[in-house]
């Protein structure tokens, strides 16, 4: 998935079948991409990336499902667009191996984050959303979108349209 930043460069997070995160750079939206560099984050997965704060083009999050194990989704700031990064933190949302959907709420400008809030359970159950107004130092409005025993969602993506969110998943 690739997020833009405020100068219009392009960052793509993507995870080798092999193992491995990795981070690739676009200037020229989207025609030409660096080599993709492998991640320093050791121990992540399926990373998703955002502009941490609207107005600062070079500072980007990322959010992944776990780190070295744990079941918190762990965050890591980079203040230099991608390339280098600080050391994963827990957050204090918590679930599965699955990825996580970050993106930001058009009209209000807080983060919404979508995952599989079910710590430690081997399934992809229940689909959570919650909010943050605060640069995902806490999070709120925790909500079920879908649950069901012996179900499983995962994958989230979302696009916003003027204030509406259109979530796909599977």
């Amino acid at each position: 998935m690739a997020r833009v930043r405020g100068d219009g460069r392009l960052l793509m997070t993507m995870r080798s079948i092999a193992g491995g995160q990795f981070f690739s750079h676009s200037t020229d939206g989207g025609e030409s991409w660096t080599r993709p560099a492998l991640s320093p984050l050791r121990g992540t997965c399926s990373p998703a990336a955002i502009q941490r704060i609207p107005g600062t083009d070079d500072v980007l999050a990322i959010w992944t499902y776990g780190y070295l194990g744990r079941t918190p989704l762990c965050s890591a700031i980079s203040s230099d667009g991608g390339e280098t990064w600080c050391s994963p933190e827990p957050t204090a949302l918590a679930g599965t191996a699955a990825p996580v959907s970050i993106s930001r709420i058009p009209t209000t400008g807080h983060l919404l984050a979508i995952w599989n809030h079910n710590p430690g359970a081997s399934s992809r159950n229940p689909l959570t959303a919650a909010v943050s107004k605060d640069e995902a130092k806490t999070w709120e409005g925790f909500r079920n979108i879908e649950e069901g025993p012996g179900d499983a969602w995962a994958y989230p993506a979302v696009t916003w349209i003027n204030d509406q969110a259109y979530l796909t998943y599977f």
